[in-house]
Parts: structure tokens; C-alpha cells; sequence
């Protein structure tokens, strides 16, 4: 009972944020489309990519480096006009806590207790990853600075899911 109260507050925070930094960016109508439906196509990535990808439990070093150097490379080197509309606050919520709350509420429905203590360890480090989310965008004042943040925070949330 706990963990869903803190599961429902970490969703009301991040959205509460999304929709005031999305009407803070927003210029014209379109663009109020182009984030939600670049954020979705996020979450969908995330989600088949979660289907076919299986974790190497820490077992391939070789494999979270190349990772890793993919996921700097791609916040460093996508233009700006475009990170603006992927790398945002909507789309780290759906990432990181709409998609695992899914994903926890359906290991937790199985009898298998590993995929249980997977999801569990993705929230304890997920959770305050999400929390402190909300004070760096109160501290990031710049956009490009903002969408840096989000984009490392994003393929942070991925890496999670992949221990």
C-alpha cells in the first residue's frame, strides 16, 4: 500500500510538471503534438525493445559500455530543435514511472519472484532518480541544460530495466 501511495505521487509530481513545462514551451499548436506524440513513440520503443532485449545481469561489461557511449552520443549530438521535443518531461514519465508501474504490476501478478526483486530494485534507485527529476528542473534554468538532463535521465531509466 505504501509503495502504490509513493508510486501515485511520484505519477502526480511528474505530470504536474509535464503539463506546465509543456505549455511553458509550447509556441504553436503543433508543437503540443509533436512532444506528446514524440514521447509515445518513446514509450513504445521502450516497450518492444523490452520485449526482445534480454539483461546480461552484469555478466557483458563490453555490452553497457558501448551503451553507454550510444546514450552520450546520442543526447551530445541530436539537435537541439529535435532533443527539445524527445527529451522531455513528459516522455521521462512515461519512461521512468508510467511503463514500470506497468511492467511492476504485471511481474507481480506472476508467481516467478525474480522478475518481482527486478522491478523492486529498478524502484529503489529509479524512485529517487524520478524525486530529484523535480528539483533539478527548478535549479536548470536553461533549455539546453534541461534537455541534457533529461536525455542522460531517460537512457538512465532504460538502463534500469536491464540490470
Amino acid at each position: 500500500l505504501n509503495l502504490i501511495a509513493v508510486l501515485l505521487l511520484l505519477l502526480y509530481h511528474g505530470t504536474r510538471t509535464t503539463i506546465s513545462r509543456i505549455e511553458k514551451s509550447m509556441s504553436d499548436g503543433n508543437s503540443l503534438w509533436i512532444t506528446v506524440s514524440c514521447s509515445f513513440a518513446v514509450l513504445v520503443a521502450v516497450s518492444i525493445s523490452y520485449k526482445y532485449l534480454e539483461p546480461n545481469r552484469g555478466v557483458d561489461w563490453k555490452i553497457h559500455a558501448i551503451y553507454c557511449a550510444a546514450a552520450i552520443c546520442s543526447v551530445a549530438f541530436i539537435p537541439e530543435n529535435i532533443a527539445s521535443y524527445i527529451f522531455t518531461q513528459l516522455t521521462v514519465t512515461l519512461v521512468g514511472a508510467v511503463y514500470p508501474i506497468y511492467r511492476s504490476t504485471k511481474a507481480v501478478c506472476t508467481p516467478d519472484e525474480d522478475d518481482d526483486k527486478e522491478w523492486l530494485q529498478f524502484w529503489i534507485v529509479g524512485g529517487p532518480l524520478f524525486m530529484l527529476t523535480a528539483w533539478v528542473d527548478d535549479v536548470i534554468q536553461a533549455d539546453k541544460a534541461d534537455a541534457v538532463w533529461l536525455g542522460c535521465l531517460l537512457f538512465t531509466f532504460f538502463w534500469l530495466y536491464f540490470p
